[in-house]
């Protein structure tokens, strides 16, 4: 019965409910009589297929079905209709439609097989359902007006797209374009600086040459001075193309934040009763020993702390602090001792450490066991600076964005510095970020 009625729905035609006559397949699949697809397609603007409604751009070629055309010619030729269901044997005459079965019968049928089902003349029905096509027609049509409507917006929205990317990809490309020309700018101001200094470097180094030939008027009794002089010359010409302009000193606290080290306390250097807090940038006085293993870099006797990173270069940090009795804020070579009197292990008091030392009332600076006076406002948070290679130590009192020197130093240092923090008992210190 389901392939029966399949055949059914194959071979008869959507618009005129009869056997295809001269068969015709639409792109979609869907199968029509000839001068029924034509028909309709003349009375509308789109070509679309009445069943699945696509639509064709431009009118496609009616191409015959060979298949459903010997199909239907076979039929034809046994005198058979194909009802889905059972088939109808009744000869000629005026053909009804079974809506109960969906299906067409003759008269004959509709009295025996679909007695009492609801039936109608073939035409009716087929007025009937041409009527809800019409009637449906507004509605299809408006449904596809709307798809249209959206598919034109999600074009406007990938064009929208489109045009903001590549937008972006312009205003990228001129920046980094604009970064280019600056830094071959820069490029070419230091390049011109060093040609000047050497220029006048070595403008120098002949004035000298030249008066010691004059003063001395025999050139080849001083062959060695003028081979020591060019050999000096050549040193100078090596020694300025390999330097480096000097950067100037910070002034600002936005200056300094861009030399800022990240500073941490090294656990193995901290005195037994030195409690270390947040990812070891605090360190706390403790009245009892904490849980420190032994180590050949802890202080034993100095309730001191060393920083786990070496300096060198330009380096800058800030130490939040608090206690009653003050803090010391140190910097030290690696070397000094820890364990032994107070001028060899106490920051401040030899010669491989120099210490500010804050209290609530004063400040002081203490270098190889010399004390200096320092004057300055009070604050609890203070900004050290180091310049390695220049040989250079500043400390700052930091409020704020303000910043007041308190103490410099000029020396030479021989090795690499480590941040230091140090006092006896109710204080707490912190290694803070400047940024």
């Amino acid at each position: 019965m389901a392939q029966r009625a399949l055949n059914q729905e194959t071979i008869t035609c959507p618009i005129c409910l009869e056997l295809l006559k001269d068969p015709v397949t639409l792109p979609c699949g869907h199968s029509y009589c000839r001068d029924c697809i034509q028909t309709n397609w003349d009375q509308e603007q789109k070509y679309s297929c009445p069943q699945c409604r696509e639509t064709f751009v431009p009118r496609p070629a009616l191409v015959k079905s060979m298949v459903l055309a010997n199909i239907v010619e076979e039929l034809r030729e046994k005198e058979l209709r194909p009802p889905p269901a059972d088939h109808c044997y009744a000869g000629s005459g005026d053909k009804l439609f079974c809506r109960t079965d969906q299906q067409i019968v003759c008269y004959r049928c509709s009295v025996d097989q679909h007695k009492g089902h609801d039936t109608v003349s073939s035409a009716a029905e087929r007025a009937q359902r041409q009527a809800q096509l019409q009637a449906n027609k507004p509605l299809l049509l408006q449904s596809l007006q709307h798809k249209e409507t959206d598919l034109k917006k999600l074009q406007q929205d990938a064009q929208d797209i489109n045009h903001s990317a590549q937008r972006a990809l312009q205003q990228c490309g001129d920046m980094f374009t604009q970064m280019i020309l600056i830094l071959e700018q820069r490029c070419s101001e230091v390049e011109q600086q060093i040609q000047a200094e050497c220029k006048t470097k070595l403008s120098q180094v002949q004035e000298l040459q030249d008066q010691l030939q004059v003063q001395t008027g025999l050139r080849g009794d001083f062959g060695d001075v003028t081979r020591a002089v060019s050999v000096l010359r050549s040193k100078l010409q090596l020694t300025l193309r390999e330097c480096k302009l000097t950067e100037p000193e910070p002034c600002t606290r936005e200056d300094f934040i861009k030399y800022a080290r990240d500073i941490t306390l090294d656990p193995n250097t901290a005195f037994q009763k030195l409690n270390l807090s947040k990812e070891n940038r605090r360190v706390t006085a403790m009245d009892k020993d904490e849980t420190y293993l032994g180590h050949p870099q802890r202080f034993v006797g100095w309730c001191q702390v060393m920083s786990r990173e070496s300096l060198t270069g330009r380096c800058y940090w800030e130490v939040e602090w608090s206690g009653k009795f003050g803090v010391y804020i140190a910097v030290t070579y690696s070397d000094i001792k820890r364990q032994g009197t107070f001028t060899e292990c106490k920051f401040g008091y030899n010669d491989k450490s120099w210490a500010v030392h804050c209290e609530e009332s004063k400040y002081s600076f203490w270098f190889k066991n010399v004390e200096s006076e320092v004057s300055g406002p009070f604050s609890s948070r203070i900004g050290v600076y180091l310049d390695h290679s220049a040989g250079a130590l500043f400390f700052y009192n930091v409020k704020g964005q303000s910043m007041s020197l308190l103490h410099r130093v000029h020396t030479t240092f021989t090795q690499p510095q480590f941040a230091v923090l140090q006092n006896d008992n109710d204080w707490i210190l912190t290694v803070c970020s400047p940024l």
